[in-house]
């Protein structure tokens, strides 16, 4: 089978997904209880403890596709992207893609607070342009608080890391809710249309 490597990979969430297209998967992540969750709610992959800006000698395999989802975000500094792209290209095989999936910068949690005043998100609101800026993000789950780090990072930003990191972008996907998801919920659907949420660069 053709492999999957998911850096960040959390509980295992696209193992499922990778095992229908035909992927073996494999998860690293720096997180002990992410991975223990991982081998038990998706115990078909392969996981491991490592960090995602030093990998690539663990791996004696290429792979056809590393995902990057939703990793760059907690990045407090550029040069740990350049090096995370930097370890995915050397395992990567020649004609295999990197799939980097972030929130989407004109309209990420800190752009919210600043253009919707967003309750949940502390952060020193100084515009789109101010790159880096850090903010913290709280999440009610199961009736607890739980506090989030992440950074606003701009698309030239990113644009300069994957170049940085020997890539190329070959396509960009602004996530367009599919036409379908109108038809199960339209509230929803109308609320993915008004704003961009998320944003993939398929580079090689």
């Amino acid at each position: 089978n053709l492999g999957l490597l998911d850096i960040g990979c959390g509980n295992g969430f696209f193992c499922g997904l990778a095992a229908k297209k035909g992927y073996e998967y494999y998860g690293l992540d720096t997180s002990p209880e992410m991975i223990k969750r991982a081998e038990t709610e998706h115990n078909k992959g392969h996981y491991s403890m490592f960090e995602a800006t030093n990998f690539s000698k663990n791996y004696q395999i290429k792979f056809a596709v590393v995902l990057i989802i939703q990793l760059f975000p907690a990045f407090k500094n550029r040069e740990d992207m350049v090096s995370t792209l930097r370890e995915a290209k050397k395992v990567l095989n020649p004609n295999g893609v990197v799939i980097i999936g972030v929130s989407h910068p004109n309209f990420d949690r800190y752009m919210e607070k600043g253009l919707f005043n967003n309750t949940t998100v502390k952060t020193k609101f100084k515009g789109y342009f101010n790159s880096g800026a850090k903010m913290m993000i709280s999440h009610n789950f199961n009736d607890e608080k739980y506090i989030f780090e992440d950074y606003h990072w701009l698309l030239e930003d990113y644009a300069e890391c994957i170049k940085k990191g020997g890539l190329v972008i070959s396509e960009i996907d602004e996530c367009k809710p599919d036409i379908n998801a109108k038809k199960a919920d339209q509230t929803f659907y109308k609320s993915r249309t008004q704003y961009p949420t998320y944003l993939l660069f398929v580079c090689k």
